[in-house]
Order: structure tokens, then sequence, then C-alpha cells
């Protein structure tokens, strides 16, 4: 598949990634240092230690919430192009219920959201120059209003956002 959200959120090469899995990743892509004030979302978003194999089933399962319904549209103004079957837009409490659950997307949605960090980390998050419009509307998927799920993937997208600004730098 080819999906910039997915790319940067894994920060891989396309070498480390050749043998395990038949995804995408372009060959100039270089994997970045996490900027130090979003290890702590990183690292509670993708555990620190996690085999390769593992990091790439659990972005994976990222990429299959962030495409799911009221998240849909910021995940693809990244990248619109989509070379998996996505016409069926599901709902997110559809994917997390699905017959075959992400168990490792789960556990990790769960340490998400009991993490410390969050409060910290959401007073800068959605906050970036050149793309505010989208932060600001991510914010509001972000307020207490709404489920954890579709916050979680706010936040998410938010720090995407972040690391795809970081690569430019």
């Amino acid at each position: 598949m080819i999906n910039h959200a997915r790319t940067v959120l894994l920060n891989e090469s396309a070498n480390a990634v050749r043998n395990i899995s038949d995804i995408y990743v372009p060959g100039g892509f270089n994997p970045i240092v996490i900027p130090a004030n979003l290890v702590p979302l990183y690292s509670t978003l993708v555990p620190v230690g996690i085999t390769l194999t593992d990091k790439v089933q659990l972005v994976d399962g990222i990429v299959g919430l962030l495409m799911a319904g009221e998240l849909l549209p910021f995940t693809l103004s990244l990248d619109n192009r989509i070379t998996y079957d996505n016409t069926t837009v599901i709902s997110i409490s559809g994917l997390l219920t699905s017959p075959a659950p992400n168990l490792l997307l789960s556990s990790t949605i769960a340490a998400v959201e009991r993490s410390t960090e969050l409060m910290r980390v959401s007073a800068y998050i959605f906050t970036l120059p050149g793309r505010q419009q989208n932060m600001d509307s991510l914010k509001v998927l972000w307020s207490e209003q709404n489920e954890g799920i579709i916050r979680v993937g706010a936040l998410i997208l938010a720090l995407i956002y972040h690391l795809d600004a970081a690569r430019s730098l």
C-alpha cells in the first residue's frame, strides 16, 4: 500500500522492511530521529524495543483505525493515493469489534488512553504552522465529548503531522 501517514509513523527505511512485509516504503525514505518533545507520545504508541515485525503489524492496525470514518479525511490529506481496497468505510467501533481484532492495536490504544503524557502533549500537539486548519479540526475531535478511540485517532494524526513536518527541517 502507499500511504504517507503509514510510512511516516512506521519511520523505517524500505530496506529495513523489505523482508518483513509486502508494504510499500519509498526507496528514498529515510527514518528520522523522533523529536524530543514527541518521544513520550511516540514511545507510548510504538513501544521501545518492539520487534520490527510487531511494529509493522501495529502500524498497519493504526492505519486501519485512521482510515475509518471520521478520521479518513485527515489521513487522506497527507496522501490521497491508496493502493488497497478502501471502498468500504467502516466505523471505528466496527474496526475494533471485528471478528479478528488486532490485539496489539487494542492494547496500544489502551496504553495511549492511560498515558499521563496526554494532557501535557495536548497543549502543543494541536499547533502546527501550515497545517493549522487540520490541527484545529483534530483538536475538536480530541475534545472530551468524543469517544476515546476517536480522541486517540486525532492524537495519532496530530503526531503524524508533526513527524511529517520534522522530516522537512
